[in-house]
């Protein structure tokens, strides 16, 4: 019997941030240094290292390799094709160029605001950056947000009179936004604005 990507790839779900470090990976075309890797998932280098071997061992049976080069990094192998399309179609690294649905471009928009941001946000200043009038409290568009962070064990808080905030892990944050993301860099949404805005994935 076959086993699809997820079949193959099932440990990681049991692991988030064994998770993010093979999507942060999957998605890069070269090697990714300790020091990046471990910047982005808001752990130590050496403790990337130690996922490296753990996760070598993992995808030992799944037709994946780990390599790693010294001055280099780290980076996968995928020795067939036809697999790392379909990695890259299951993890959705693939994705439309844009969505006709103004509900989910707003809460796309609203998810990379949230998983970049670093302190609260509020509802105002997210009702004047998508142009919506003041009585859209943004209800069911926060509904979907949270439904979407709760998948990766993240939570959307309100501190009163601050605004709402994303808590958790960092590599689970981090996870977020590379499914958001085409690629994931530090600050990606610095002068991004919704005018024009093209969401990376159906939500």
């Amino acid at each position: 019997m076959e086993y699809g990507p997820e079949n193959k790839l099932a440990f990681l779900e049991n692991n988030s941030r064994f998770k993010a470090l093979f999507l942060l990976l999957l998605r890069s075309e070269d090697y990714k240094k300790s020091e990046e890797l471990a910047k982005d998932l808001g752990v130590t280098s050496r403790t990337i290292k130690n996922d490296f071997k753990m996760l070598k061992e993992g995808l030992s049976c799944t037709g994946i390799s780990l390599e790693s080069r010294q001055s280099k990094g780290y980076r996968l192998v995928i020795g067939e094709p036809e697999l790392e399309a379909e990695l890259k179609e299951s993890f959705q690294i693939y994705q439309p160029d844009r969505i006709d649905n103004e509900f989910d471009n707003r809460v796309s928009y609203m998810l990379r605001r949230f998983l970049a941001s670093d302190g609260p946000i509020k509802s105002e200043e997210l009702q004047d950056e998508l142009c919506m009038n003041s009585n859209n409290s943004l209800s069911r568009e926060l509904t979907r947000v949270k439904h979407f962070l709760g998948g990766y064990g993240l939570k959307l808080v309100t501190q009163p009179h601050y605004g709402m905030r994303v808590t958790g892990p960092e590599f689970a944050r981090t996870a977020g936004l590379v499914r958001m993301y085409r690629f994931f860099s530090e600050g990606l949404l610095a002068g991004i604005s919704y005018r024009g805005l093209r969401p990376s994935v159906p939500l």
